[in-house]
Order: C-alpha cells, then sequence, then structure tokens
C-alpha cells in the first residue's frame, strides 16, 4: 500500500488501474472492518473496472491524529486518495458507514463523483429504537472485546463462516477503542432523526445512486433502503438475498454483479413531470409520520420439486414452458446456488458433453427461454428479476425451495438441540417425504446427484441415531425408522438384519 500524510498521520491506500479509460470505482469500508472488507468483491469485478481501496482514520495501517472523528476528516480522506490517484470524477461504494461518506462525498462535491453506492448505510436513527444497542457497543469494546467481536460477527453476516470470522475480526481488533465509540457517537449525532430529515437529504442527491441493502440484516431492515431508494431522484434498489449487514464479504460475487452492472449500464436522470414531484411530496410526509409495514411488498421465488414441480411467485404460480430447454433444472440450480452462478459452473453442469461453441449456444437459449417464462407472466414484478451478463446469471429476489429446506432440516437433525425423541420423530418424517421418483421429469444427470447427496445424508443419520435409541430402549422407533428406511439403507440388508436383531430385545 502507498502512504499519504495527512494532518499529524500516514493514510494507507491501494491504486489498482488498468486502463484509465475503464471507470474507476473508490471503495470505502465500514466502521469495523478495513481496506480487506473489499479484497472478494474485487476479485469478482474483473479486469473492466479499476478500482482503489484505503484504510480510514484508526483502521488498518492508518494511524489517528488524536483529534475528534468528524464527517469532515473523513471525506478529506477521500478526497486526498482520489486526488493522489489522479481521477478527476470517480464512481464511490461506500459499505455502512462508508456509504455515509460517500453521501457526504458527493452531496458537498458533486463534481467528483460519477456515481454512488450505498451498501448497508444508516440515514435513520430514531433515538428510542437504537440508542440502546448503539451504546451497547461503545461500552463492549471496553469491557468485552471478545463478546463484541461474537455479536457483530452474528449481526454482519448471514451465515457466519470461520472465513468470514476470521477476516472481521483481524480488521475488528486493530480498530483502537476511542475510534469506534467516536464512530458510533458520530452517527448518532449526525443521523438521529430528530436532526437529520433523510427524506429532504436524500432527496438533494445529484448523482446516480444504487442502494443495496442484505435482506437478513437483523437490525436495519431492507425495506428501509427502500424508501431511501425512493427519496433519491435518480437511485436502484437492490435486496441480496443470504446476506447480513456486511455485502462485500457475506455474497461478494452477487454484490459485485450488481456493482458493475450499474456502472457500467446509463444513468441518465429519469424525466420528472410536476405531478410526480407532487406525488414525491405527499410521500416525504408519509415517511415523517411513520412506516405502513402493512403496505410491504415481499419479492419472494419460490420453487418446490419434493412432491409436484411448482414455480411460486409471492404466493402466486408462475405458469410457463418448464419442462422445455432446462428451465425447472436451470431455476433449481440458481436457487441453490443463492441466485448467482457463473456460466462456465452451468455449461460443466448440464452442457459438459457439448463442443464449448455449441454449448455456450445452448446455453444462451436455455436461459432466453427461462428469462421469457417471467417476462410473460401476468405479474410485473416478476418481470426482469433474472440478471444475465457474459460471465454470470443471477436472481435479484428471495429465493427459496422446498429442497433447500429438505436439505437444511436433514443437516440441522443431529446438530440441533431437540430430543432424542424429537430427532426420531423428524427423521421419520424426513423419511417419508422423500421419493426419488418425484424428481423423474428431471432431465440432467445432476439432478441425480442430488438425491445421492439425500440417500447418503439419510443413511448417515439413521447410522447415528439408532444407537441413540437402541441405548435409550426406544425400540418402536427403532422399528418404524427401519421399517421405513429401506429405500436409503447403507447397504442392501442392513435394515433387515438390524430388524431381526429386534427381534431378541425386551419389547
Amino acid at each position: 500500500m502507498a502512504t499519504l500524510p495527512m494532518n499529524g498521520y500516514h493514510l494507507h491506500y491501494s491504486v489498482h488501474i488498468s486502463d484509465r479509460s475503464r471507470p474507476t470505482l473508490l471503495f470505502i469500508h465500514g466502521l469495523t472492518m478495513d481496506a480487506s472488507e473489499w479484497n472478494l468483491l474485487a476479485d469478482g469485478l474483473g479486469s473492466d473496472v479499476n478500482y482503489i481501496v484505503y484504510d480510514s482514520f484508526g483502521h488498518g495501517r492508518t494511524g489517528t491524529n488524536g483529534t475528534p472523528l468528524s464527517l469532515e476528516l473523513l471525506v478529506s480522506e477521500a478526497l486526498a486518495v482520489i486526488d493522489a490517484a489522479g481521477i478527476g470524477k470517480i464512481h464511490v461504494a461506500g459499505s455502512g458507514l462508508g456509504g455515509n461518506i460517500g453521501f457526504e462525498l458527493a452531496g458537498r462535491h458533486p463534481e467528483r463523483v460519477a456515481s454512488l453506492t450505498l451498501m448497508s448505510a444508516v440515514f435513520y436513527l430514531p433515538e428510542h429504537d437504537y440508542s440502546r444497542m448503539l451504546t451497547l457497543i461503545k461500552q463492549l469494546v471496553d469491557i468485552d472485546r471478545d463478546l463484541l467481536i461474537q455479536k457483530l460477527i452474528l449481526d454482519s453476516f448471514h451465515i457466519p463462516t470461520g472465513e468470514k470470522s476470521a477476516r472481521f475480526e483481524a480488521a475488528f481488533r486493530q480498530i483502537p477503542a476511542e475510534v469506534i465509540k467516536n464512530a458510533v457517537a458520530l452517527l448518532q449525532s449526525t443521523y438521529s432523526s430528530e436532526r437529520f430529515h433523510f427524506a429532504e437529504e436524500l432527496g438533494r442527491l445529484a448523482v446516480p445512486t444504487l442502494v443495496m441493502h442484505g435482506e437478513c440484516d437483523p437490525i436495519f431492515p431492507p425495506q428501509l433502503s427502500a424508501v431511501y431508494s425512493a427519496c433519491i431522484p435518480n437511485s436502484r434498489w437492490y435486496t441480496i438475498p443470504e446476506a447480513s449487514r456486511i455485502l462485500p464479504i457475506d455474497q461478494p460475487e452477487l454484490t459485485a454483479l450488481y456493482l458493475k452492472k450499474f456502472i457500467s449500464s446509463e444513468r441518465a436522470p429519469i424525466p420528472v413531470t410536476p405531478i410526480h414531484e407532487e406525488l414525491f411530496g405527499d410521500f416525504r410526509k408519509v415517511v415523517r409520520s411513520g412506516f405502513d409495514r402493512r403496505k410491504k411488498r415481499r419479492h419472494r421465488l419460490t420453487m418446490n420439486i419434493m412432491h409436484d414441480v411448482e414455480v411460486i411467485w409471492n404466493g402466486r404460480p408462475v405458469e410457463g414452458k418448464w419442462n422445455q430447454r432446462g428451465a425447472k433444472e436451470l431455476l433449481l440450480f440458481l436457487i441453490l446456488r443463492n441466485g448467482l452462478v457463473r456460466r462456465g459452473e452451468l455449461i460443466d453442469t448440464f452442457l459438459s458433453d457439448l463442443p464449448i461453441i455449441q454449448a455456450r449456444n445452448n446455453l444462451r437459449v436455455w436461459l432466453s427461454h427461462l428469462n421469457k417464462i417471467f417476462n410473460d407472466c401476468s405479474d410485473p414484478s416478476v418481470r426482469d428479476i433474472l440478471i444475465i451478463n457474459e460471465d454470470a446469471v443471477a436472481v435479484n429476489a428471495e429465493l427459496e425451495s422446498d429442497f433447500g429446506n429438505y436439505m437444511k432440516q436433514l443437516d440441522r437433525l443431529l446438530t440441533g438441540k431437540k430430543t432424542l425423541n424429537e430427532r426420531a420423530v423428524t427423521f421419520i418424517r424426513l423419511l417419508s417425504n422423500y421419493d426419488p421418483a418425484n424428481f423423474s421429469s428431471f432431465r440432467s444427470d445432476w439432478i441425480f446427484s442430488l438425491t445421492d447427496k439425500i440417500e447418503e445424508k439419510l443413511a448417515d443419520a439413521m447410522e447415528k441415531l439408532l444407537p441413540e435409541l437402541k441405548k435409550h430402549s426406544m425400540i418402536a422407533a427403532m422399528r418404524e425408522i427401519l421399517q421405513a428406511g429401506k429405500p436409503i439403507e447403507p447397504y442392501d440388508g442392513y435394515c433387515d438384519d438390524k430388524l431381526a436383531e429386534l427381534q431378541s430385545m425386551p419389547q
């Protein structure tokens, strides 16, 4: 990393520019991270986008100078980095507090900002809702940083894997306690709902803006980010499925896909007529008086395959030619991959037996057919949820499948805290719900790998559960499992052998 002399400290930054004719992104990390927050996302951008990252005041390798933290200081850092890189106008993307810094930069220096992307940024902090949580953070950073790290990891990631947790902890442990407390206090004082009227303030943004938020954020609901987007004159809004607060680590590929699509597309302001301006004024009044939660609208796409194959959008069936051109196979694969798949993976999974040129052409036809099913739907909200580019395919919706839910239940069977009897009942239900004949309409070998995986997991669960049941003399449950488990038994004759053993045991 290079360094910049600031007022009493040195700021560390890194410039990655391969071609100055291509767009350049300035990434601004969040309060609890450093420049490493962007590593995974940057890998997904490819060579079409340049980018710059830096460690802000008191984070990573950047020091402090003992002065109070302020937005003026944080904005001056961003400007200094842009100038040092020799960029006149730049695309800005900020995560968490980094989004707030980007907002302030775009508001104060719109001539330097080509576009703004806000990821999990917060502009509404009513004291009665969030003061306790923010106060707890300021207390725990002094009292028990390990406990605070555990809490923040749970809040920041939808599935806090070891890798995600390690990335977070490595960055967070380097941040001085005073910097964290001052940053939290800065957020409270600046964006308190009593002082900051976000409908008006966001409405003054003069640059194209993309708003992204994790659908699983346990603290700030994604619906709130939709309201932010509605207040910004020229904005786009996406929820990121299977993600919480730190999108660049929780869902780096999908976040990169949306970001790249945004900065490389046409972002001209949408014409606003007087009647729309009047309606927006009315909307501001609604925001001030509170949010009507009854009007929330979900965007959930569900695919069921364990019995009959059906695709459902917000509770209503999506009709279409699902048995043609790999439509249902592609959609199930996308859903099980959390809505983002590279084209190469699709070719390897479904078309590996074809020459590469033919495979690419076939995939193009398949994707076009799947996209047409959604575009022909009578509900306009389902149209264009499929996002396709030359590298990847994504679904912009909350995704669910009965198969995915089935596998989660199976995985939790032996790791949860249920009683032995509850586990036995759950296992018997899982056995009864599995019928390989229900997958017969699928035409890909990939589906057989799924059924193999189910049967392996069921067999493994049965082998682990039966000894526990035997230890507690739960013979009736053992017999029911063995009678239902023959289709998935670990080897031929396993269930019959175990049933024979039960004959000699006391009832």
